[in-house]
């Protein structure tokens, strides 16, 4: 069964669409962790959307975290899952999720 998801089906609408880079595929020898271009990109918008950053990149992060929790068996609903990854990201609590994991991988 097809599921068509929205953003503005949670509340979700950006006055902008998101400004994505483009990059080629890798050579066949490098993976895309080996763009250091990509990388930088990533972890830009990574840490802006920790920050509290609204905009298309956290509506993304919140829809894919929705979906996850859904699939979990974390949030009985999509919205429901929103509401939750949100408050995650507006308390702090994603962002010291990772400031853990950076601390752990030491």
């Amino acid at each position: 069964m097809p599921l068509n998801v929205e953003p503005q089906d949670f509340g979700l609408e950006s006055a902008s669409e998101p400004e994505l880079p483009l990059f080629s595929p890798p050579p066949d020898d490098q993976g895309t962790g080996d763009c250091a271009e990509l990388v930088k990109v990533v972890g830009d918008i990574t840490q802006a959307v920790l920050a509290g950053e609204h905009g298309p990149a956290r509506n993304a992060a919140l829809l894919g975290a929705a979906l996850i929790l859904k699939a979990s068996g974390r949030s009985m609903t999509l919205a429901e899952g929103v509401d939750a990854a949100s408050s995650s990201l507006d308390s702090g609590a994603a962002r010291e999720v990772l400031i853990r994991l950076r601390e752990a991988a030491k």
